[in-house]
């Protein structure tokens, strides 16, 4: 069985990654998606502004 400490950690180590990847996808996905026109349609200029 695995501790209450260790599962906890798993959590809180999951939850910041998450936070972390949607951040980093805030801030350049806009510039990104500029470049990506063969593909899909410009996400635009105020995408990351909130």
């Amino acid at each position: 069985m695995v501790s209450t400490d260790v599962m906890t950690l798993a959590e809180i180590l999951f939850l910041l990654g998450f936070s972390l990847h949607n951040l980093e996808e805030g801030l350049w996905l806009p510039r990104w998606s500029r470049g990506a026109a063969k593909y899909h349609k410009s996400i635009g200029e105020g995408a990351s502004q909130i």
